[in-house]
């Protein structure tokens, strides 16, 4: 063995040995435990303060602001964002209702069908909320009625509730894919508005 290799392990061994509760050198040979919960300092640091946690927050960072238009994008691909979890909240009681009926009946049975057909309604009123938000998006408007009108009547078997499920997984897809494009639209009126912010600055002001 070269006198590196051999200089290496012993390092490595002096290393080691800080760790072991037998050695000598454990902790360099202080056996003061070491304190948790941020209530006792490291050797050295004696100093400073213990009351990290009274320290005071920084103030959270202004957003910037570029203008009506993207706040209006902003606002939008939220609500398509909510309106995608609403179409998803219609099916989850519906699908429980199914299940109850197709499964064993007991005496609570008809009292957990009640339960869930007041939590379908009330999904769906929360889905009706969105005719209000989307006053003027004719065709979100007319998916909101047509899916309202489906969810409040009855299914006649799971295969139907399959196909309807199916057809509220496409919808909430093109949902997804609307908050994408809304997102891509509202980086270009980040730099469109920027790019007008820079125009309107004098010229000795400009980087």
């Amino acid at each position: 063995m070269d006198q590196a290799a051999a200089a290496m392990l012993e390092s490595n061994e002096e290393f080691r040995k800080q760790f072991d509760r037998n050695s000598a050198t454990f902790h360099n040979g202080d056996p003061t435990p070491v304190g948790v919960g941020g209530k006792q300092l490291p050797k050295g640091l004696e100093g400073e303060r213990l009351d990290w946690e009274n320290l005071p927050e920084a103030p959270p960072a202004e957003p910037e602001d570029f203008g009506p238009e993207v706040e209006r994008l902003m606002a939008k691909r939220n609500a398509v964002g909510d309106f995608k979890k609403a179409i998803e909240a219609v099916c989850k009681p519906i699908d429980n209702i199914l299940k109850l009926q197709a499964g064993e009946q007991t005496p609570t049975t008809p009292a957990l069908i009640e339960k869930q057909q007041k939590a379908k309604l009330a999904a769906v009123s929360a889905l009706e909320a969105f005719l209000s938000i989307f006053s003027d998006d004719e065709e979100r408007k007319q998916l909101i009625e047509s899916i309202a009108v489906e969810a409040k009547g009855e299914f006649a078997s799971r295969e139907a509730y399959g196909d309807f499920l199916l057809r509220m997984k496409r919808h909430q897809s093109a949902q997804f894919n609307a908050q994408k494009s809304l997102l891509q639209d509202i980086k270009k009126a980040k730099q469109e508005y920027k790019a007008a912010k820079a125009a309107e600055q004098p010229p000795e002001e400009k980087n």
